[in-house]
């Protein structure tokens, strides 16, 4: 299978080429056709850069004639076992149908996923794979896809359950139900919400389903007892299933009840979409919201010695819980307490990575719609701690970190990961995140040096062991180079000291193991920067971390280039649908140069080739690698 990652940017700037080991490559290819692996998400645009619409990729058409294809009988052969068919055709055909609802612009299931239900995204999935369902031995493998046990991210069952629920037989209701019985409670939440869906259909027919009752009973007994997870999870599936006086009447009897805090939080966090709906009594939703908000306050007023076992226990489970249904639920003042949640240690640790990652993605999905008094505190909170690393990493030859602060540098390597994510969304998604970046003057250098932040390195000063170098973590080196490819693009202002395209194919070629190349090539290929052409190279073996190897090939991409994996090898072509802004105001894109040679004067290039608050920010949100993989967000 095929992948194709593209945003639109340039040539990489007028600094010197790095000497790395570079992949054997051949400029004179013809461009891989195909699809694009589920999990190298990126997306660029006619208005520049991942997250903006852009012209297909790969359009959903070609996606799904490839299973039409495969689930045809071969002629005087026996009918295709759909168990045979492979799921990440199904996953491709999901990557691309989202992509042309997002170049639709079709309403954003980032700003709401109660968008997947709204007329325009029924008609479309209708559109979309309407000819999967109706073909007989696709709809089945639909079915194998959700009678599976569901994984935390399980994409194609969960939009394989979404595409039956819109339209569901006796068979579909009998796989999704039976999906959802095998899927432990932890995981079940997606699952529920379409077996809902599917049983809100099935009770408007006449006969109904034959096994209808039984599934009616099913969530009722799970919503009336067990774990908390589930019970949420089947207040949801109630909900839909046309049951909403019911699932309220639950909820309530918990909300009124001196209920322990994990309990209550757990089940609120697995039912927030249900009290996300429009006809929930406010009342309700207000004591929910409550709730929550004194269970997390709790937490951050505790000053007792924190235990490691309650990271992964009942106060770290309470805070992850109850900071995620505030972030879905709750207004202003709860996003007070989840920044404070960020910005206190007992919180950060409490929370770990996945409850960090999750508060910033909520943080960042809330960022347009905030006021500007919050918003400027979460980026000024944000933008610190990346000022704060870089200004201290740059005086480490000098001023050594101790043991101890070295200790502390690595443990918070995960607020540095959300902090540079954090603006790699968000500078082309809020203009006021775009214009606070630019005002910061020393950004550039400040990322350059923790990307450099390579190796550790030990020194002995008055019997002390100190540290003149430290390696950051592996995803925040190559995240800083993907923010460093997007200031480059925005403010049209080359990047000190670093050559960012070699730097993302070093990144991208060490992830595959590509075998070396000559730099001539390399060379050759950039200053051309010629559409239609291909510089391929071989892949070693698959990545250990897809998550760097996808970050690399943004970089690339940003920069003004489509880059395509699959069949063993890596192909980079230019980005011609998606011209660099300011080769549409007729200035010519920078150059790479040789090592060594002289940069050209670069004083016309000191100032953006557009102002901050020119550029357009309507650009709809990306499905990062963060988000729950659901096809939907929980």
């Amino acid at each position: 299978m095929s992948t194709a990652i593209r945003a639109a940017s340039r040539a990489a700037p007028a600094a010197a080429l790095l000497l790395v080991l570079f992949p054997c490559a051949s400029a004179a290819q013809t461009p891989p056709g195909g699809g694009r692996d589920r999990n190298l998400s990126a997306k660029g645009g006619e208005a520049g850069g991942a997250n903006r619409p852009r012209p297909a990729r790969d359009d959903y058409s070609t996606a799904r004639q490839k299973l039409l294809d495969a689930a045809r009988t071969p002629e005087g052969g026996a009918p295709v076992d759909p168990a045979s068919l492979d799921a990440k055709d199904f996953g491709t055909l999901v990557t691309a149908a989202n992509d042309e609802a997002s170049n639709r612009k079709l309403p954003s299931i980032n700003d709401s996923p109660e968008n997947n239900y709204t007329p325009e995204h029924l008609a479309f999935r209708k559109e979309v794979y309407g000819p999967v369902r109706d073909d007989p031995v696709l709809r089945e493998f639909l079915r194998t896809l959700v009678r599976k046990a569901a994984t935390g991210f399980d994409v194609n069952g969960t939009n394989a359950a979404m595409v039956l629920a819109d339209d569901p037989d006796v068979a579909d209701l009998d796989a999704i139900f039976t999906g959802y019985g095998a899927t432990i409670p932890e995981n079940r939440t997606p699952l529920a919400r379409q077996l809902g869906r599917a049983l809100g259909t099935a009770r408007t027919q006449e006969p109904r389903p034959p096994r209808f009752d039984e599934m009616i009973e099913r969530v009722k007994a799970d919503a009336a007892e067990g774990k908390a997870v589930q019970r949420g999870a089947a207040l949801e599936a109630l909900y839909r299933a046309g049951e909403g006086e019911l699932a309220l009447q639950h909820l309530k009897k918990l909300l009124s009840q001196e209920t322990e805090p994990l309990e209550a939080v757990t089940v609120l966090q697995a039912c927030a979409r249900l009290l996300q709906q429009t006809d929930v009594d406010p009342f309700l939703r207000s004591r929910a919201v409550a709730v929550a908000h004194a269970a997390v306050e709790s937490i951050l007023s505790d000053t007792s010695a924190l235990k490691a076992s309650q990271s992964i226990g009942g106060d770290g489970r309470i805070l992850r819980a109850g900071t995620s249904f505030l972030q879905d639920v709750g207004g202003a003042r709860e996003m007070e307490l989840v920044l404070r949640c960020l910005s206190e240690p007992r919180a950060q640790q409490l929370l770990g990575m996945d409850g960090l990652q999750n508060v910033r993605v909520g943080l960042a999905r809330a960022r347009p719609t905030m006021s500007d008094e919050q918003g400027a505190k979460v980026d000024e909170w944000f933008l610190k701690l990346i000022v704060d690393t870089g200004n201290r990493l740059f005086a480490l030859e000098e001023d050594p970190m101790s043991q101890e602060e070295k200790r502390a540098f690595w443990e918070a390597r995960d607020l540095r990961y959300n902090a540079i994510t954090y603006f790699i969304d968000q500078i082309r998604r809020t203009k006021s995140v775009k214009e606070r970046l630019w005002k910061e003057a020393d950004l550039a250098e400040l990322l350059v040096t923790i990307f450099k932040a390579k190796e550790d390195v030990k020194d002995e000063r008055d019997g002390d062991v100190v540290w003149r170098g430290v390696a950051e973590k592996l995803e925040n080196r190559a995240c800083a180079l993907e923010l460093l490819a997007n200031l480059e693009r925005e403010f049209n202002k080359p990047t000190p000291g670093i050559d960012l395209f070699s730097e993302g194919l070093a990144v991208l070629c060490n992830e595959v193991q590509a075998p070396p190349i000559r730099v001539a090539e390399i060379l050759a290929f950039r200053k051309a920067y010629a559409p239609g052409v291909m510089f391929e190279f071989p892949i070693g073996k698959e990545p250990a971390d897809e998550f760097v190897k996808r970050t690399g090939c943004m970089v690339i991409a940003t920069l003004g280039y489509i880059v395509h994996t699959g069949g063993g090898k890596v192909g980079i072509e230019v980005d011609a649908a998606n011209p660099w802004p300011w080769e549409r105001d007729g200035k010519p894109p920078l150059e790479p140069v040789k090592p060594g040679a002289e940069k050209k004067d670069e004083k016309a290039e000191e100032k953006p080739d557009a102002k901050p608050d020119e550029k357009k920010d309507d650009a709809p949100a990306a499905k990062g690698d963060d988000e729950k993989k659901d096809g939907e967000r929980r």
